[in-house]
């Protein structure tokens, strides 16, 4: 085994992925992809021909040129875990006999985070819930204005109006008027514009990973409960314990009344329909429904919003609503205190100034002297 080209073993690790199941749950093909990209990229520029040249050493050089050239700390630790499960997995196959890299350390990721998430506010949600509900509709009501001369090219004289917040009712309406002749266009975009908002919505309130929500089927919906909540299987959930999430009164009225419409728009559907019909492009989606909201992807700290910061939302405005750090953390389902304080709450947003001016007073003046 050892001498033989690593691209066999690679190759054979590779096909181990594809037909391995965690949690009774398949690997996702990306991850596959990911992991092939990572080994074959270590391999060609550590110089590993066969498993006997993997090292340490080599390894430990490979992360300090990375660190040089800019990687980020979890991007090195991507590349890292990817190659030092590849060396268990030769272990547990008698390709070799202990793990070189079992000491390898890791690179320190928080005092290297490349990417910083803010929490968004109450008024920059309605905003989000608003331009999400009325883009796709808004998109066909832009306004044409003619290009200038100087930027004119053969027969493109025009160019469609960027969407703003402030003109996107009016884009929704004029959208109509030009749709009237094409009632289920009309019915389907206005049909995408509700589903994607309360998906937000229930994001935000709920703390799920966008993987977990899109995991949820009606048969895990429960609403005649005294508590309503949304049943996360154990195969579905990031730690693997599953969990049943908590729903808010009035976000549980609005699945509800969503669940309804759904079944009549299908004439009906079995349980294991999925709640939400989630795209594979949300990513370019959100990026989208906040530039019509008005909020900037990136604030000038370079703090950044994706569809992960609704969870960061959820979390900060628990602080926020004084949820006591422990039940935060047991909202967040998270495994340390440290992470939801520390990670998942926006200090911005929090009133330490009303904390400190709650602070009872303390005078340093001297008592005053009583008459004798």
């Amino acid at each position: 085994y050892a001498k033989d080209m690593l691209t066999i073993h690679i190759e054979a690790y590779l096909d181990f992925l594809r037909h391995k199941t965690v949690r009774g749950k398949r690997v996702c093909a990306g991850h596959v992809d990911n992991v092939r990209r990572q080994l074959y990229m270590l391999q060609k520029e550590c110089h590993f021909n066969r498993l006997q040249d993997i090292t340490r050493d080599a390894m430990q050089t490979w992360m300090n040129t990375a660190e040089q050239a800019g990687k980020g700390a979890r991007t090195r630790n991507t590349y890292r875990a990817a190659i030092i499960a590849f060396c268990n997995w030769c272990v547990q196959t008698d390709r070799l006999s202990v793990n070189p890299l079992a000491r390898l350390g890791s690179a320190d990721e928080h005092a290297d985070r490349r990417k910083t998430r803010r929490a968004l506010t109450v008024q920059e949600l309605g905003r989000l819930f608003t331009a999400a509900r009325l883009r796709p509709l808004a998109e066909y009501g832009r306004a044409t204005v003619r290009l200038p001369k100087a930027q004119r090219k053969g027969r493109k004289t025009w160019h469609k109006e960027p969407l703003r917040f402030e003109q996107l009712d009016l884009s929704a309406q004029r959208a109509r008027l030009r749709l009237k002749d094409k009632p289920a266009l009309l019915d389907e975009l206005e049909w995408t514009g509700k589903e994607r908002a309360l998906m937000y919505k229930t994001l935000a309130l709920t703390g799920l990973r966008r993987g977990e929500l899109a995991s949820i089927t009606l048969a895990q919906v429960w609403l005649d409960t005294p508590h309503p909540y949304l049943e996360l299987k154990a195969k579905d959930e990031k730690n693997g314990r599953g969990a049943h999430i908590p729903l808010r009164q009035d976000l549980a009225d609005e699945i509800g009344q969503f669940i309804a419409e759904k079944r009549r728009r299908r004439e009906g559907g079995d349980y294991a329909t999925p709640l939400f019909d989630m795209p594979d492009s949300l990513i370019g989606i959100f990026d989208r429904d906040l530039a019509a909201a008005g909020i900037d992807k990136q604030d000038p700290r370079g703090r950044t919003l994706d569809v992960h910061a609704l969870r960061h939302t959820f979390g900060t405005h628990l602080s926020l609503a004084g949820v006591s750090p422990r039940v935060a953390q047991a909202a967040m389902r998270h495994s340390s205190l440290n992470l939801t304080m520390n990670i998942y709450t926006d200090p911005t947003l929090l009133d330490v100034a009303g904390a400190v001016n709650a602070l009872p007073s303390f005078s340093t003046a001297a008592p005053a002297k009583t008459a004798t």
